[in-house]
């Protein structure tokens, strides 16, 4: 089964906003869902904290005890939550009984072979599929400022030495990447769930690449890869770290998973920030959420994410340092971007955008 467990209140005492530090685990809640976890059911920990408080709660879940699979931040505050699923919380020792009550009459199999059969959905109302068909009629990658980015991400691939005999590509978009993966591999398989994006990308790119349109959540390769690259992905999914949980089994030895995600204290949202265009760095913005992100990333929520799935992140860094909107730097000079470029790799907290670099971890 999947568990989506409350934060604050919850396992942890509930404290004022900006006082997380004080918070205590509750009298049974580290046993009994580390109990969860280790029986193999799926535990997402949900949240109203802010997305600037990632790090902090990740670091105090982690020592308290707790085992889990992913933190989603930024549940709406309510006074009241009805929902056809939820079981009051009262004590763990209470939560505990009716849970496993829950589990001896649904029985244990049948429930994993649910949650397998059965993605999750950010919005019941919206099935993944027709949310990214909607996404997907409105924003194009081949426009605006984002093939300048593309260009760069290019680049810092050949800095990592991105290539070899295979590579996965999740979330391929509309092939601007796929074109250059193509190039300095010699099999590439490339995934996105937007028919629209996918018909686009076989326009562009063909040759040694093998297109699948499928979500990221159901995708099965038949076979391992040396490199997984995922540009711009981990922000749109509901669950990253389910993701992220597979692409291991996707690995082959000595593969890498490099993936790049937007900074959420980048230069150019702190300088938002301080013309009060928005409030804080890590809100999820008008243009965040038309392009359907779900959540923001520092170089610290980044790590802690690839960690959690079991990654060990052999390398991390910042692309490009952006200092205004995209759409206000089309047509700049190309010596002043690529400038802009070089001084991203000596301030990476500030670039647009970051990467980490995961490798699995060996077996002791």
């Amino acid at each position: 089964m999947r568990f989506v467990i409350d934060v604050d209140g919850t396992v942890l005492t509930q404290q004022k906003p900006g006082e997380y530090e004080k918070c205590a685990p509750l009298p049974g809640a580290a046993a009994f869902v580390s109990k969860l976890f280790d029986a193999g059911h799926q535990v997402v920990f949900y949240t109203s904290r802010n997305f600037k408080y990632m790090r902090q709660t990740h670091e105090q879940l982690r020592a308290f005890g707790f085992k889990y699979h992913h933190l989603e931040l930024g549940k709406p505050h309510g006074d009241v939550i009805i929902d056809d699923r939820a079981i009051k919380f009262t004590s763990w020792t209470d939560v505990g009984k009716t849970i496993e009550q829950l589990l001896a009459d649904r029985g244990e199999a049948a429930s994993k072979a649910q949650y397998d059969d059965e993605p999750p959905r950010p919005d019941a109302s919206e099935p993944e599929s027709a949310r990214l068909a909607r996404l997907s009629a409105k924003h194009s990658y081949l426009e605006d400022f984002n093939e300048t980015l593309s260009r760069y991400r290019m680049k810092r691939l050949d800095q990592l030495g991105c290539a070899g005999e295979s590579a996965l590509e999740l979330g391929c978009g509309e092939g601007l990447l796929t074109r250059y993966l193509s190039t300095v591999f010699r099999h590439v398989d490339a995934v996105d769930g937007s028919a629209m994006y996918i018909e686009r990308a076989k326009a562009l790119v063909s040759g040694n690449v093998t297109f699948h349109q499928s979500l990221i959540e159901e995708f099965e390769p038949a076979r391992g890869f040396d490199c997984i690259v995922a540009g711009g992905l981990l922000e749109h999914l509901a669950d990253p770290g389910l993701v992220l949980n597979k692409t291991k089994k996707w690995l082959a030895p000595g593969g890498r998973l490099i993936v790049f995600v937007p900074n959420a204290v980048s230069l150019n949202r702190r300088l938002g920030k301080a013309m009060r265009l928005i409030e804080d760095c890590y809100e999820l913005t008008e243009s965040d959420l038309k392009i359907g992100h779900r959540r923001a990333y520092d170089l610290a929520s980044l790590r802690l994410e690839l960690e959690g799935a079991g990654y060990e992140v052999v390398d991390m860094g910042g692309l490009f340092l952006k200092p205004l909107a995209n759409a206000q730097m089309v047509g700049w000079d190309a010596g002043i971007l690529d400038g802009l470029n070089i001084l991203g790799d000596e301030l990476p907290d500030l670039c647009t955008e970051i990467f980490a670099v995961g490798a699995l971890r060996e077996s002791k």
